[in-house]
């Protein structure tokens, strides 16, 4: 991944709440896609892995396990094994992460053993203390490593990211569900139900029963536009959604 990717990805991570130094990303941040992202950097940029598996045992709950694993499902072995390591580090951190466990019975074991971090592997010394101390945790994973490193103190508040990120405010109020990621994006974009099959990977009927329970619940609207049925959110609604932060 380039040098730009990854000023991308940190930038991304700091506008849904990790204090890097440096600007935030504007544009919208899939949490799930930026933390497969992530695990192709995260053996050269151990100050990231840490992080992100910080904000993992901060805000499990802004995660969607369902859709992280499918993401998950598209790693190569070592990105895969990473993302595993992340996940138990983060399990680790917060045993009541519990909503992290889906995602990681999608993770893989790496066959042979490496070390974790390119720096300790092109360090003798550091590689020879990383194998000789290291942890089940990271064994388990494939890896030899010898410490966790707790970085929650760099993760911004609930309360930081209603305020700052308009992208999980929604997961925020609804929790990391179907009924969440339906009124994200019909937040950006009013669509049918078939639409939606198209951006999350869940089936007609699933969508369709959690767009008529946001209906019923006065969330959503269907208004019918020749033989589609296309789903608005009422505007006092999304009024109410962005003053949240207020």
């Amino acid at each position: 991944m380039s040098q730009a990717n990854a000023e991308n990805v940190h930038a991304q991570w700091v506008r849904i709440g990790i204090g890097f130094d440096m600007a935030p990303a504007q544009e919208i941040v899939p949490v799930e896609s930026l933390f497969v992202r992530t695990c192709s950097l995260a053996a050269d940029f151990p100050r990231l892995f840490w992080a992100a598996s910080s904000w993992l045992a901060v805000h499990h709950q802004l995660v969607n396990g369902r859709l992280l694993g499918k993401e998950l499902d598209n790693l190569a072995s070592f990105e895969s094994a990473i993302a595993g390591a992340s996940l138990s580090v983060a399990l680790e951190l917060n045993p009541t992460a519990s909503t992290l466990n889906q995602a990681l019975s999608h993770c893989r074991p790496l066959l042979s053993e490496q070390i974790l971090f390119s720096q300790y592997a092109s360090n003798p010394v550091l590689a020879d203390y990383a194998r000789q101390e290291s942890l089940a945790l990271f064994r388990y994973w494939g890896f030899s490593h010898n410490q966790v490193s707790d970085k929650r103190d760099a993760i911004r508040t609930i309360a930081w990211i209603i305020r700052s990120c308009p992208d999980l405010r929604i997961r925020s109020m609804l929790g990391a569900s179907l009924d969440a990621e339906i009124m994200h994006q019909v937040m950006l974009q009013q669509m049918s139900a078939t639409a939606l099959m198209e951006r999350i990977p869940f089936t007609y009927a699933a969508i369709h029963e959690a767009a008529s329970r946001l209906c019923d619940r006065g969330l959503l609207r269907r208004r019918v536009e020749g033989r589609a049925v296309i789903l608005t959110i009422p505007s006092h609604i999304r009024k109410w959604i962005n003053q949240i932060a207020a």
